[in-house]
């Protein structure tokens, strides 16, 4: 059997750490991104008022929390009212952090009563263009407004924050991933779909809304899927949007030719901030088949070693950060040596050590996959697992538990070897073809002893279901 093509690394790295990503006991949760609402494009989006705004009673200025100007049309002006109820002579000045970048900009003598309107293009003094600030972190620019009472001669200033942000933040890096290079519009036992997420290397911290564009290699759009889900640091997974080959009505693709339509299309991720600063991917080849996906099962008898597993890890200590390894057992996952299990594993408890929590459990725990066959394209959810072993140590009773997708069964208390089956009910429908981490899935179980007890499993017998293509 080959290792499933469609189940690696996004990167390419086959590593034990990529099993331990697919099987890590706490899912990663990313944060959602709120659906962003933008001002129509040229003018930058309304902010909050000013908290100078009420403090001074004659004088005010209003404008955006944020502008774009880097020319792109979306909000590359700051347009900015400035009212006053008093005779007065204002100005205006740009300034950050205690230094001037733009003005004095003489807004001359005004009326009681009247509003006079500004706008800033992001340039300082010099005519060039400032820098990037205030919505990273950094302080922001502010327009300050003096003005001094033609009446009273007294003078008084209001300051608005704005921040200048010409990035939409999508990492320079940044990758679209999807679990399979192929889709399958036409079946009907499952409803077949890709899913996609970004790669980028590193993370970014600016909001966005992110938009999934499906274009013929030609360039005539297909199909947009917006979605609020991309999150506000990129991941490996897990995926977030998902595409199913078909319209956003569910008809299938017309694209031309015969019907149904088979050919490939391109996909990309399109993400515009707050301040309409647009970035998208390179665009990834998607294969739109016309064949079927049908459900076949299979059936293995496998010895311990000769399966994907992740025991507990052994690289933490008293020094290690972030709390490694302290939702795993302290037991050991290792070789059986027994005579008649040359491939077996031993499944043993070990007590913890002294830095560790006292709430972690002494027993041992390992996932445990198998590849999936040659033809396989998605799959494999296991139906049912057998295993057979017995105690570490001889007339000892220690039992292990096997788990297969959340159902459970403890082998018998006894010193002979002993056969343990789990059978669950198994629905076409359910999503376990699909994996759980964003990547097709393979079939998975899982062993655990507890307290003092180790136990040896010389093999198991497997049986799972799986999809591949059809005429």
């Amino acid at each position: 059997m080959r290792r499933n093509s469609r189940r690696h690394d996004p990167r390419g790295h086959m590593t034990t750490n990529r099993w331990a990503a697919r099987f890590a006991l706490a899912a990663l949760v990313l944060s959602a991104v709120p659906a962003l609402t933008l001002s129509p494009v040229g003018a930058a989006p309304a902010g909050p008022a000013p908290a100078g705004a009420a403090a001074k009673s004659w004088l005010s200025v209003k404008g955006p929390a944020a502008f774009s100007p880097n020319g792109d049309g979306r909000h590359d002006k700051a347009r900015f009212k400035v009212k006053v109820k008093k005779r007065a002579n204002v100005t205006l000045k740009v300034v950050r952090a205690g230094k001037v970048v733009r003005g004095p900009i003489k807004l001359g003598k005004r009326k009681a009563g009247s509003t006079v309107a500004w706008s800033w293009n992001g340039k300082n003094r010099k005519g060039k263009r400032v820098a990037d600030a205030g919505s990273d972190g950094r302080k922001p620019y502010q327009i300050k407004v003096a003005a001094r009472s033609l009446k009273t001669g007294k003078r008084v200033v209001v300051r608005h924050d704005i921040a200048v942000d010409t990035d939409a933040g999508l990492p320079a890096a940044a990758r679209l991933v999807a679990d399979s290079d192929t889709v399958y519009p036409q079946t009907t036992v499952v409803r077949d779909r890709l899913k996609f997420w970004v790669d980028s290397g590193e993370s970014q911290n600016e909001a966005g809304t992110g938009t999934l564009v499906i274009r013929t290699v030609g360039g005539r759009k297909l199909r947009e899927i917006s979605s609020d889900r991309w999150a506000r640091q990129w991941y490996d997974g897990p995926a977030v949007v998902e595409w199913n080959g078909k319209r956003e009505d569910g008809s299938q693709l017309d694209v031309g030719g015969s019907s149904p339509w088979e050919g490939d299309v391109t996909a990309r991720l399109r993400v515009e901030d707050a301040v309409g600063n647009v970035a998208q991917t390179p665009p990834i080849t998607i294969r739109v088949s016309r064949k079927r996906l049908a459900l076949k099962t299979a059936k293995v008898t496998i010895a311990p070693q000769r399966t994907e597993f992740v025991p507990t890890p052994r690289d933490c200590g008293p020094t290690s950060g972030n709390g490694c390894g302290e939702s795993f057992p302290c037991g050991t996952v290792v070789p059986s040596t027994r005579a008649e299990m040359p491939l077996g594993l031993s499944y043993r408890a070990r007590a913890c050590p002294e830095w560790s929590s006292p709430s972690r459990e002494t027993g041992a725990v390992a996932r445990h996959l198998i590849d999936l066959p040659d033809d396989a394209v998605r799959g494999g959810a296991a139906v049912s697992v057998t295993m057979r072993g017995r105690a570490t140590v001889d007339l000892e009773d220690d039992t292990a538990r096997l788990t297969v997708a959340g159902v459970s069964s403890v082998s018998d208390a006894s010193p002979d070897e002993t056969t343990t089956t789990v059978t669950r009910a198994y629905d076409i429908g359910q999503d376990e073809l699909y994996g759980r981490d964003g990547g097709f899935g393979a079939p998975t179980w899982m062993i655990e002893t507890f307290g003092d007890d180790s136990y040896d499993v010389s093999e198991f017998d497997v049986t799972y279901a799986y999809l591949v293509p059809t005429d």
